[in-house]
């Protein structure tokens, strides 16, 4: 399985990407692009439908944000095709299957064998070790980059097209159909960009407006010398931070840079702000430390200052004393960690705790005490309040909502 290791999971928060060589086989890679030239052999579009694809700013918004073919592409398998290749009546210059530049959006859902890659048990193991609760396909592309006349990609971040709110629940999984090369137009990343959050979004126009669309802010010029760029083999996957800015460059070179992209949203949860699954019933409790718990094996002052104690990915955290990373109990519809026989807390500390998950304390017999804060969160929406329970809301005091 495609489990992630700590020092892997370390990499992708660093640089807000990650390679992984010879994640699919040379068999899977095969079975993807055949069945991708059936699909182009059958393809049919009309040529007042026929889009030219570009990531330039001002033809982005003169193409794909005033089409309807394009702004309706989101569940269906549509076909877009690089400049230059149709004549002013919108006839091919080109052969058709040379012309095109990707197809999206949604052959994820339509078609089985790429359906059968994208929720394969290799992609799913790696959305665990990633910490990903609820995981949800949002959209999927075959891209050619064809010989001589696949296009650029100018520097761009993936959440200025799928924004979410918060940020930071967007993640790209790219596969190397074929080699990707510097001569073929391979990725190139500014590492550690994705901690700046988005310079700009596009957005959709009211209805009826033209054009379809429109950006909010503007994408900064970008030192080229801070690109690095990622060959890969084929077979590879490359993991893509929303925000992390990539690009990749025109292919000059007489052989496509094939690939399959799609890209991930953690679905939301109504109260846990990284999106995370929750329970039976939608209750939790939170614990706050005062004063801290012991035992507690310290780090030396270099580790703690050095290491403080933030999540490297949705829901995995080094433990305070510097031993096994605590990972999500995944697929069970609810978060919780592996834990060591004591759970030992620094003061500031919050512990989660489902409502049927079994705990304890055990008496203090040192002499410090150990003083915590604690409050309980129901979900409203769909939870009925058993009657029967002791603690009642009255009219004076019904529970009040979390968010204000």
């Amino acid at each position: 399985m495609a489990c992630l290791s700590p020092t892997q999971l370390q990499k992708f928060q660093e640089d807000g990407f990650l390679v992984l060589e010879g994640f699919l086989s040379a068999e899977e890679c095969v079975a993807m692009q055949q069945r991708i030239g059936k699909i182009v052999a059958e393809m049919d579009v009309p040529p007042h439908c026929r889009t030219e694809f570009s990531t330039h700013e001002e033809e982005q918004l003169r193409a794909q944000g005033s089409t309807d073919y394009f702004l309706t592409s989101g569940d269906k398998i549509r076909f877009f095709f690089e400049k230059g290749v149709f004549d002013e009546k919108g006839n091919f210059l080109v052969p058709p299957e040379k012309s095109i530049n990707k197809i999206g959006h949604a052959l994820h859902a339509h078609d089985p064998v790429f359906r059968s890659i994208t929720h394969s048990p290799k992609v799913q193991a790696l959305a665990r070790s990633l910490g990903l609760q609820m995981p949800v396909v949002v959209q999927s592309m075959y891209i050619f980059k064809q010989p001589h006349i696949g296009g650029e990609v100018f520097p761009h971040q993936d959440a200025t097209f799928l924004y979410t709110e918060p940020l930071g629940r967007v993640l790209g999984v790219w596969i190397a159909l074929e080699d990707a090369t510097l001569e073929n137009g391979c990725l190139w990343f500014i590492p550690g960009s994705h901690t700046s959050g988005v310079s700009r979004r596009m957005v959709r126009a009211p209805a009826g407006s033209a054009p379809g669309t429109s950006f909010l802010g503007s994408e900064p010029a970008w030192d080229n010398s801070l690109f690095v760029p990622t060959p890969v083999r084929r077979g590879a996957l490359v993991l893509i931070h929303g925000e992390v800015v990539h690009k990749s460059k025109q292919n000059l070179s007489g052989r496509s840079r094939q690939a399959y992209t799609f890209h991930l949203m953690e679905a939301p949860c109504p109260f846990l702000p990284w999106g995370g699954g929750c329970g039976a019933g939608g209750f939790l409790t939170c614990l706050v430390s005062a004063r801290g718990a012991g035992p507690h094996p310290r780090r030396s002052g270099a580790q703690e200052q050095a290491e403080p104690l933030w999540p490297l990915a949705p829901g995995l955290h080094f433990p305070p004393d510097g031993g096994a990373m605590s990972l999500p109990a995944l697929g069970r519809g609810m978060w919780g960690w592996w834990l060591p026989d004591l759970l030992a807390s620094l003061p500031g500390a919050l512990v989660l705790i489902h409502g049927e998950v079994v705990h304890k304390s055990k008496q203090n017999l040192s002499g410090r005490s150990r003083q915590a804060y604690t409050f309980h969160l129901m979900e409203a929406s769909g939870t009925t309040w058993s009657l029967e329970n002791w603690l009642q809301p009255t009219a004076e005091l019904p529970f009040p909502p979390l968010y204000t």
